[in-house]
């Protein structure tokens, strides 16, 4: 499903929806973790948590804000719907309007990297609770650099700039089908 991160299965569903479904975090060009919409995260095996902090002053494509208590919902999401990546969570807490902790069954210092993919892209939760979950699986809203307009299944799909970007106004660059930049 395109637009609902729980229900992706597919490499293509994250793909062309990475363009406004952003993740908490990414790989640079050097492959190291950096956070996106997250600003940092402190592991701690002995307690087996991880605690994230969250990028202030984002909004999602529908004016809704970005903060702890969204991205918990997003990742309670996921492991309601038993993903892998999220299994040794049991729990989430929001710590405060942009810091949440996961906390571990089993310490498992590969879960950020999990947060660089499907588990870690945040929807809009106004436009779930408005619209469900076929809605969204279909129309992605999130808080990428690019808004979602429309697909035509074996035709295409149509993007806008988002003018409300956190990181300011984005610009184009023409990529391959596994949006590596073609010269």
């Amino acid at each position: 499903s395109l637009g609902y991160p729980a229900t992706m299965t597919a490499n293509t569903d994250g793909q062309s929806a990475s363009v406004c479904l952003e993740t908490l975090f990414r790989f640079n060009e050097k492959a190291e973790l950096v956070p996106l919409l997250a600003t940092g995260w402190k592991a701690d095996p002995k307690a087996k948590t991880i605690t994230i902090t969250l990028r202030k002053g984002v909004k999602f494509h529908d004016g809704s804000d970005f903060n702890a208590a969204i991205c918990k919902w997003n990742l309670d999401k996921i492991r309601e719907a038993k993903r892998p990546e999220l299994t040794r969570v049991e729990s989430i807490d929001v710590v405060d309007n942009y810091t949440v902790r996961l906390n571990l069954s089993q310490f498992d210092n590969v879960i950020p990297s999990y947060l660089t993919h499907d588990a870690g892209r945040m929807i809009s939760k106004a436009a779930f609770d408005k619209n469900g979950q076929a809605w969204c699986e279909k129309n992605p809203v999130g808080t990428g650099a690019w808004q979602f307009v429309s697909m035509q299944k074996d035709v295409g799909i149509k993007f806008k700039r988002f003018d409300g970007y956190w990181d300011g106004k984005p610009y184009l660059l023409q990529t391959d089908y596994y949006g590596r930049v073609e010269s």
